[in-house]
């Protein structure tokens, strides 16, 4: 497991990847505010940004207190290559759960890798945004794309969504097998 991939770390390379998770919309306060709930009920001195967190609803507040933490002293190398490609992976789990189109899906994930970095520019996602408009939205092109961009980003989609289900099942109350760690789901 990475330190990006920890969810009891609490490392700034994790609280970097929990931002890239908000910014996609994926990680809200009704996964985020049960998981930190539960590492405050059992951590004798919990973080200052993770008391912030629990009590913040709003994702954009909620993204800046991750992200100053993560950018905080002293400073650690956080890759904003890795940021942008958990960003879209984010995003395709977004779209997984449908919540978004493949449209919508390649759209955000272009907005994200614009200038930015990661696997892929920008140019990437909008070139089948194209394609996939040309053809009138025909599902054999999206089925194509997709399988694309999970070949190319299969190792960071399993790894996110690791994440988030480790995070979602202090939420679900149920068991935390598989997430390693000290910290478990209550199950009242």
């Amino acid at each position: 497991m990475t330190p990006r991939e920890d969810t009891d770390s609490l490392s700034k390379p994790f609280a970097h990847r929990l931002s890239a998770m908000m910014a996609a919309g994926l990680l809200t306060y009704r996964e985020y505010t049960p998981w930190t709930d539960a590492i405050i009920l059992q951590t004798p001195e919990p973080p200052r940004w993770l008391l912030d967190l629990t009590v913040t609803k709003y994702q954009g507040d909620a993204i800046k207190i991750v992200e100053g933490f993560a950018h905080s002293e002293p400073f650690e190398h956080l890759s904003i290559d890795a940021w942008v490609d958990e960003q879209v992976a984010a995003v395709y789990l977004r779209h997984e759960r449908r919540e978004l189109s493949w449209a919508t899906f390649l759209d955000m994930a272009g907005r994200t890798a614009d200038a930015n970095g990661g696997r892929n520019e920008c140019e990437y996602f909008f070139m089948m945004l194209n394609e996939f408009e040309e053809s009138d939205f025909a599902e054999p092109v999206e089925l194509k794309q997709r399988a694309i961009i999970t070949k190319e980003y299969v190792d960071v989609i399993a790894s996110v969504r690791l994440t988030f289900e480790c995070i979602k099942k202090f939420r679900d109350g149920t068991d935390g097998s598989g997430c390693g760690g000290r910290l478990q789901p209550s199950h009242g």
